[in-house]
């Protein structure tokens, strides 16, 4: 048997996951994250063999994600609008068609220093990107839960936003008693 075939070459333990987890795609991110490359290297390097704690990383990552655990809870991050932002249990996972929600919010005119909201925030992925779309804009990130406001601003620290994006508990518009939206205030 060539190392290529092998169970324990990166193509064996790609093709094994894939066939577990019945997606060829779901295998390459968690391989790859497993041996901390990125996709293309598992095609350039598939003879090459997987240490055995490396395929025991992998084999957990592989049963988690049979279970139904996400991938970007799996990989603890998630791209959205072109920065990365950590993802846990904590908070929802961003969905691509939440981009087109930033989109529109980006072509809405607004005055240059305005102020807009963000209710439930959750990884902060909205507030963040607004926030980074338009440096004049301030943004309030409201979440009833501490657990997802804590995501957000560990989020918010690694963009440099702090400046620019306030988070606020509270339930939906609560937080936002008292403050007019649209200019700073």
């Amino acid at each position: 048997m060539t190392a290529g075939r092998s169970s324990s070459a990166v193509s064996g333990v790609v093709a094994e996951a894939a066939r577990r987890l019945d997606s060829r795609l779901d295998a390459e991110i968690l391989v790859a994250h497993g041996l901390h490359v990125d996709r293309s290297w598992l095609y350039a390097h598939g003879d090459e063999a997987v240490p055995q704690a490396v395929r025991e990383r992998i084999e957990e990552l592989v049963s988690a994600r049979q279970r139904g655990v996400p991938v970007a809870y799996l990989l603890g991050e998630r791209e959205f609008h072109g920065r990365t932002f950590l993802v846990d249990e904590r908070v929802l996972v961003p969905r691509p068609e939440t981009e087109l929600l930033v989109e529109w919010a980006l072509k809405h005119p607004l005055p240059d220093a305005a102020t807009v909201a963000d209710i439930g925030t959750g990884t902060g992925c909205i507030a963040l990107t607004l926030a980074a779309e338009r440096p004049g804009w301030h943004v309030l990130a409201t979440d009833v839960s501490d657990d997802a406001l804590r995501v957000a601003s560990e989020n918010r620290e690694r963009l440099g936003l702090q400046d620019r994006v306030e988070l606020l508990n509270g339930d939906l518009l609560e937080p936002l008693a008292g403050r007019t939206l649209g200019q700073r205030v």
